[in-house]
């Protein structure tokens, strides 16, 4: 086996085939041996025998008292046409030759194998396989005296000679020509196995080489889903079958069953599978199969070849285009990888840095064992990553820039490890820190100049408010006496003119309330003490009272659906306040002789919902956007003739959101105007912890 191992492919199947075919000559030459030519001698035995029983039944039919010499030339005259007769002998019972004739043989030298015995008769022979002799003995009685008489008949067969002389010939002349033709046709077979297996060795050694376009340029016959093949780096599906399926099973109709039976509309595996001409040009041949698989292979190496390649190159191109410097060096701390944002903010080049400068040349003094450090402790996210550590770095030049590092260490075989680090300049955003901090200094001082003017603005609004409160509260009360007439009567144009100035001064009083409260909210000092109150008896009564005038100067009507037993937990004085300033509204910028509505009730989410509805053109959503907030008056109520501070609806928002509530309008123009407000029930904790903050 080691010899043929060391042989050419071609010779050892030539050997093996020639070696066969001499096994084949030799067996057939062994069964002829063995088979054939014992069952001729066999055959022989049996005629020999056939002529003994003759021989008896002739000597048995011989005259009476005929001589032996009668008898025997009788016999003589009937074997001398039997082929190969030798002699003739007859004897008595005690051996006496009576006749003889031929060429006897010498029982002292010929040595007799006995070969069939019956009665009356044996059969021996003598000699080798190349020229056999036999020797017939026949007793017969003569059957007038009834004495034995012994017949020995000696027999040569000359022909089994000539016969196995042909017979070998024969052999060696078919085992000749087989050999002859053998040799061509294993030759020509090896010939066609090898041309594929040779192609295989050389295709390999392509691979080997890289040269994937020229492997996939030498097969013949192309798969068609791999003749278009377009290797993408970020496909993530393949354009074509890793493997074609029909080289990998050797049943046609089982691979292809929408070829053997297409009316069943099966499809193919793939869109090019029902044309392809693979299936028709590689056969059933294995090696073909393996020669095209092979093809697969490389075209796939190819592909993914490709693929890994522009990768690399997307890769390269993204290293160059980060705008961050990009630097990783190995265990020891050599430079290996050095992209153009590091160039551009270290100042050395490519050249320069990678494997000539160590890390530790760009950080200043002590600074790399720091990194090294905060790099495999947790502090900056976790042991081996670095997250965000802001340090500097020296340029070429010698200046030190600021710098926000990050940082991953990737271990490698044993315990090698590299460091790879992304440096963030952060020279610009330090500078524009420095003048933001600058800034923020300057606003700071600002501010302290605003906080103080609006400290000494609200100390000025309450102490003016403060003291003006109390003269123009005397005067709306001397006013109210003179229109009450209580110094006497007055002219029709005096009452006229002291309607005006209790008018005035009434909305003087409103303007002080409305800027006293302002200053409380701004200076947070406006206390919410809520308690149980009866919102009809407590707060609606007391404000439509104090309305009344103005209701029936307009001559509006006041409607109510409020339950008299509706109790809630508010501020009543808070919000008497509320329902005036809504109210008051109602009445100033309603239309006259008007409807105001009052609805109140209790929600299924168990809040406090109160609608104060009024009759006229209604409000804009413009309009109603603008309406709570401060100093904000709308255009129509500018024309009026009602004077206002803008602040009323800002200073109820406040009341109700305190209350933990909310409110707004609802409204459409010619529909009128709804404000609607909710409070949540359980504030009264609430309100009186922040009423202990606030202080009084």
């Amino acid at each position: 086996m080691e010899f043929l191992e060391r042989l050419k492919f071609k010779t050892t199947i030539s050997v093996v085939s020639l070696t066969m075919i001499f096994s084949v000559a030799a067996a057939a030459w062994l069964g002829i041996r063995m088979s054939i030519l014992p069952a001729m001698e066999d055959q022989v035995e049996g005629q020999l025998q056939e002529l003994g029983e003759r021989l008896r039944e002739w000597v048995e039919a011989a005259p009476p008292r005929a001589k032996p010499q009668d008898v025997g030339g009788r016999l003589q005259d009937k074997l001398s046409f039997y082929p190969g007769f030798r002699s003739l002998r007859l004897e008595d019972a005690h051996g006496t030759v009576l006749f003889a004739t031929g060429e006897g043989f010498d029982d002292a030298v010929t040595r007799w194998v006995e070969q069939r015995r019956q009665e009356g008769l044996v059969l021996r022979r003598s000699g080798g396989l190349r020229d056999p002799s036999y020797e017939l003995i026949v007793t017969a009685a003569r059957p007038d005296t009834g004495t034995p008489l012994i017949i020995r008949t000696g027999i040569r067969l000359p022909l089994m000679k000539p016969l196995r002389e042909r017979l070998l010939q024969t052999l060696l002349l078919i085992t000749a020509l087989i050999l002859t033709v053998g040799y061509f046709i294993s030759r020509w077979f090896t010939a066609r196995i090898t041309k594929p297996v040779q192609r295989l060795l050389e295709m390999t050694h392509l691979v080997a080489q890289g040269r994937m376009q020229d492997v996939f340029k030498s097969v013949d016959v192309v798969p068609l889903c791999r003749e278009g093949l377009v290797a993408s780096a970020w496909s993530r599906e393949d354009p074509a079958p890793g493997m074609c399926p029909y080289l990998m099973d050797s049943s046609r109709e089982r691979l292809f069953p929408w070829r053997a039976a297409p009316s069943e509309g099966r499809q193919a595996p793939h869109q090019g599978c029902a044309v392809c001409r693979v299936p028709n040009e590689v056969g059933e041949n294995e090696l073909i199969r393996l020669l095209y698989s092979f093809h697969f292979m490389a075209s796939e190496i190819r592909a993914y070849q490709d693929r890994l390649k522009k990768r690399y190159e997307f890769e390269e191109r993204l290293l160059e285009a980060c705008p961050d410097g990009i630097v990783a060096n190995d265990a020891k701390g050599r430079v290996i990888l050095f992209n153009s944002g590091a160039q551009r903010l270290l100042g050395y080049t490519v050249a320069e840095a990678l494997y000539r400068l160590n890390v530790r040349d760009f950080y200043p003094e002590g600074e790399a064992s720091a990194i090294k450090k905060a790099l495999m402790s947790e502090d900056y996210g976790g042991p081996s990553v670095l997250v965000d550590y802001n340090t500097s770095v020296r340029t070429k030049d010698g200046r030190f820039l600021p710098i926000r590092l990050s940082a991953t260490m990737l271990p490698e075989e044993g315990e090698a490890y590299s460091v790879v680090g992304f440096f963030h300049d952060l020279s610009e955003l330090k500078a524009h820190m420095d003048a933001l901090v600058r800034t923020n200094d300057h606003l700071n001082a600002a501010n302290r100049e605003l906080e103080r003017l609006n400290r000494y603005y609200l100390e000025m609004l309450s102490f003016v408010t403060h003291e003006l409160k109390s003269p123009i509260a005397n005067g709306y009360m001397s006013a109210n006496a003179l229109r009450q007439e209580i110094f006497g009567p007055l002219t029709d144009e005096q009452k006229r003119m002291v309607e005006a100035i209790c008018n005035n001064l009434d909305q003087s009083m409103e303007m002080i309330r409305h800027y006293l409260d302002l200053s409380r909210i701004e200076k947070d000092e406006f206390p919410v003490r809520p308690r149980p109150v009866r919102l009809d008896e407590d707060v609606l009564r007391p404000v439509l009272s104090g309305l009344e005038p103005a209701l029936q100067e307009k001559g509006m009507h006041v409607d109510k659906d409020v339950p008299k037993d509706l109790t809630w937990t508010l501020d009543p004085e808070l919000f008497r306040g509320v329902m005036t300033n809504l109210l008051g509204n109602a009445v100033k910028y309603g239309e006259p002789h008007g409807r105001i509505l009052i609805t109140a009730r209790t929600t299924r989410e168990g809040r406090l919902r109160c609608d104060v509805w009024n009759s006229g053109p209604g409000l804009s959503e413009e309009d109603q956007s603008r309406l709570f907030r401060k100093f904000q008056r709308l255009p129509s109520a500018r024309r009026s003739a009602t004077r206002g501070t803008g602040l009323g609806l800002f200073i109820t928002k406040t009341v109700v959101e305190r209350h933990g509530g909310r409110i707004w309008v609802e409204s459409a123009p010619g529909q009128g105007v709804t404000f609607v407000l909710e409070v949540p029930p359980g504030r009264e904790a609430e309100a009186a912890s922040l009423s202990e903050g606030e202080g009084e």
